[in-house]
């Protein structure tokens, strides 16, 4: 077996020494690494629920398809995919999460999704349904009669009056008021009565 040397046992001590102050750095950032994720878990657990349940917000809760910025949060703060709310709308008026009414609004878009834009021209409470009596004013004339049908395809509204009617393309059109809104912005009667239109 060689001797050991002085300068042998130096060289092992300072090689113990490097390796000693390699593990002490080691064990530090391990340390802060610890304290840094304790930290990130005591954060993630104080958080309310609402944070933790985050996933289940971004589902249609009909369908629990993903939903995307362009679905519709509804004025009752129900997000619905937009195809849900084509459906539901058609025979419905109300959330189908909380049965509150939805807006003239809401139900125009829902329902005649492809004529969305045409909203601006209405001045009443709501687009006209079958059978309301409207007054409708294009850029030549102006026409009231009774509301028969909205063409999606043809983007058209028909109005009746007696035995004539017309067929008025919404492009042309320059306002819409239904006369039941009309007659609800005229001031009240002196009796206390209530002003309505017929539908005849």
């Amino acid at each position: 077996m060689p001797r050991l040397t002085i300068k042998d046992l130096l060289g092992r001590l300072d090689a113990a020494m490097g390796e000693n102050a390699r593990l002490r750095e080691a064990n530090d950032r391990l340390q802060d690494a610890v304290r840094e994720q304790a930290e990130l878990l005591r954060k993630a657990q104080a958080a309310p629920p609402k944070v933790l349940n985050k996933t289940v917000e971004y589902h249609c809760p009909i369908c629990f398809d993903p939903l995307s910025d362009l679905d519709p949060t509804l004025h009752c703060s129900h997000e619905i995919c937009r195809k849900c709310c084509i459906l539901h709308f058609s025979t419905s008026i109300t959330c189908p999460l909380c049965r509150q009414e939805a807006t003239p609004k809401e139900l125009w878009r829902f329902r005649h999704p492809s004529l969305s834009k045409y909203w601006g021209l209405l001045k009443g409470s709501s687009w006209p349904k079958l059978g309301d009596v409207i007054l409708l004013t294009t850029r030549t004339r102006t026409l009231t009669g009774r509301h028969i049908i909205t063409s999606d395809e043809k983007k058209t509204i028909a109005i009746m009056h007696h035995l004539a009617e017309w067929v008025i393309h919404l492009d042309d059109i320059q306002e819409i008021f239904t006369m039941q809104h009309l007659v609800d912005s005229l001031p009240p009667r002196d009796d206390g009565l209530q002003r309505t239109i017929l539908n005849e």
